[in-house]
């Protein structure tokens, strides 16, 4: 599994490119990249995202 991006210990454009290898080397299509994505962020970021991004649930 790929791990989630640590500013201490590598910079984004490495990390980028790690996630493009994992995105490839496990065949990811691309309608599922952003999925796989989300579900490697910690919790608070996912919940900030999806406040901002997710509509008002009813």
């Amino acid at each position: 599994m790929l791990a989630e991006y640590q500013p201490n210990v590598e910079s984004i454009e490495v990390y980028e490119d790690r996630v493009k290898v994992f995105l490839v080397a496990n065949q990811i299509p691309e309608e599922r990249q952003v999925a796989v994505l989300l579900s490697i962020i910690r919790a608070p970021h996912f919940s900030l995202l999806s406040s901002l991004l997710a509509p008002e649930k009813p």
